[in-house]
C-alpha cells in the first residue's frame, strides 16, 4: 500500500477517516492524499460571470482557511508524505478520478451517522463513490476511527468462489497484527454444498488454525446482510472486509457493490470493500519496504 486518498468535508465524519488513513499510512509507510472538493451549486450556471467567480473564489479561500486548521490540528507525525489538494466540480467525480489518475491504492472516507447509504438516491457521496471506485474503498463511520485491529471479518460465500481472496486478506491481517476470521454465509438450499468446502479450506489453512491466525465460520440466511449483522451481533469485530459482488435478483437496481453499500448503511463498523474484478489487498501490500521490518 503506497498510495491512501482522504477526501474529506471538515465534518466530524471526515476526522474518524482522516485519524484511520493515519494510522494506515504509518503502518505502511504510504503517502498520503487529502482533498476537498468544492461543489458547484445547481444555480450557478446561470449566473453572471462575475458572480460566479466571486462565489468560488469566496468557497476557496474558506476551504484554504480550513485546510490549514485541519493541518495545524491534527498531527501528521511518522507519515511518509502529506499532500493536500482544493479541487472544485462535481464532488464524487472529482473523487473517482483522482483515484485513478494518483493510482490510489485506497480511499478512506468517513460516514455520517444520518446516513442510509443503501438510499443512493438521496446523493449520498460516499454511496455514488462505492458504487463506481475501481480501488479498495474504507468506509468509517462517524466516531469510530482505526487505531488498532484486534479482529478482523471477511464475509463471502464460498459458493460464489471468492475463496481467492482469504490469501490475500490473510497476509493483510498478519501485516497488522489482527485475528481473521473467514465467515461463510449460505442458504439452506446451499448448506451441503458449503460444509465440505469449509472442511477443505480448514485443511488447506491447517497450520494457521493452530498458531490462531485465521478461523472459519458459518451463518445460515437467506439473506446475505441479515446473516452478516446477525453474526457480528454474537461475534464484534474491529473490521469489516467485503467483496464487491453482485447481489441476488434479476432486476437488481444496486450496483455490483449493494452488499456493502447495505451494510455500510446499517452498521457503525469501519468495512473494507474490494471491489469487483479488483487485485485484492494481496498486491496493495507488495510495496512493503521490507527494511522497515
Amino acid at each position: 500500500m503506497n498510495r491512501i486518498l482522504v477526501p474529506i468535508d471538515f465534518s466530524p465524519a471526515s476526522i474518524s477517516a482522516w485519524k484511520t488513513a493515519l494510522y494506515f499510512a504509518r503502518i505502511f509507510r504510504a503517502a498520503v492524499r487529502v482533498i476537498h472538493v468544492c461543489p458547484k451549486g445547481f444555480w450557478e450556471p446561470y449566473m453572471p460571470l462575475l458572480l460566479e467567480t466571486a462565489l468560488r473564489e469566496q468557497r476557496e479561500e474558506e476551504a484554504k482557511t480550513a485546510f490549514g486548521k485541519w493541518l495545524d490540528k491534527w498531527s501528521v507525525n511518522g507519515v511518509i508524505e502529506i499532500q493536500h489538494d482544493l479541487l472544485y466540480g462535481d464532488v464524487d467525480q472529482t473523487i473517482l478520478r483522482v483515484a485513478k489518475d494518483w493510482k490510489a491504492d485506497l480511499l478512506v472516507m468517513g460516514n455520517k451517522k444520518d446516513i442510509q447509504l443503501k438510499k443512493k438516491w438521496l446523493g449520498s457521496t460516499v454511496a455514488a463513490v462505492l458504487k463506481k471506485c475501481e480501488q479498495e474503498v474504507l468506509i468509517v463511520p462517524d466516531g469510530k476511527e482505526i487505531n488498532s485491529i484486534g479482529s478482523m471479518t471477511f464475509a463471502m460465500s464460498f459458493e460464489e468462489e471468492r475463496v481467492e481472496a482469504i490469501e490475500s486478506v490473510l497476509l493483510f491481517s498478519g501485516r497488522i497484527g489482527s485475528r481473521l476470521t473467514c465467515l461463510n454465509i449460505h442458504k439452506k438450499k446451499q448448506e451441503e454444498k458449503g460444509i465440505p468446502k469449509a472442511e477443505i479450506l480448514k485443511r488447506a489453512y491447517k497450520q494457521e488454525l493452530k498458531e490462531g491466525l485465521i478461523q472459519f465460520d458459518s451463518v445460515i440466511d437467506n439473506d446475505f446482510e441479515e446473516g452478516v449483522k446477525k453474526y457480528l451481533h454474537l461475534h464484534p469485530a474491529d473490521l469489516l472486509v467485503l467483496m464487491g459482488e453482485e447481489s441476488d435478483g434479476l432486476f437488481n437496481i444496486f450496483s455490483p457493490q449493494s452488499q456493502a453499500e447495505e451494510l455500510v448503511g446499517s452498521n457503525q463498523l469501519p468495512v473494507w470493500v474490494l471491489p469487483n474484478q479488483h487485485a485484492e489487498l494481496g498486491q496493495l501490500i507488495q510495496g512493503w519496504n521490507k527494511d522497515n521490518y
